[in-house]
C-alpha cells in the first residue's frame, strides 16, 4: 500500500517514469489500474528489464527487506537517490559499493 502512496505522489508531482516492484499479482493489478502510467515488474522480471544498466535516479524501499532492497542498488545512476522508507530489523543489511 505504501508503494501505491509513493506512486501516486510522484504522478502528482508530475514525475511520468515510474516502475514498481511487487510480487503479489493483487497489488500489481491495483498499480496498473491507477490509470497513472505505472510499469510494473514482478521482482524476477527486474534483471531482464534493466540488465547492466544503471538508470533508475530514485529508488523508495516501502517493504523493509533488505534482500528486497539489494539487488535495485546496482541499477541506480550515479548521484542518485535511495530512500528506506520501510522499517527494517536492525539485523538486516544493504551494501552498497561507490
Amino acid at each position: 500500500v505504501v508503494g501505491l502512496l509513493w506512486a501516486a505522489y510522484f504522478h502528482h508531482e508530475g514525475i511520468t517514469d515510474v516502475s514498481m516492484s511487487e510480487p503479489r499479482e493483487e497489488r500489481q493489478a491495483t498499480a496498473r489500474n491507477m490509470g497513472i502510467g505505472i510499469k510494473v515488474y514482478h521482482p524476477s522480471e527486474l534483471e531482464g528489464v534493466y540488465g547492466n544498466s544503471q538508470v533508475l535516479d530514485v529508488v523508495v524501499d516501502c517493504c523493509g527487506i533488505a534482500a528486497a532492497v539489494q539487488p535495485t542498488i546496482k541499477w541506480m545512476a550515479r548521484g542518485s537517490t535511495l530512500m528506506v522508507f520501510a522499517c527494517a530489523p536492525r539485523s538486516q543489511q544493504l551494501t552498497i559499493t561507490m
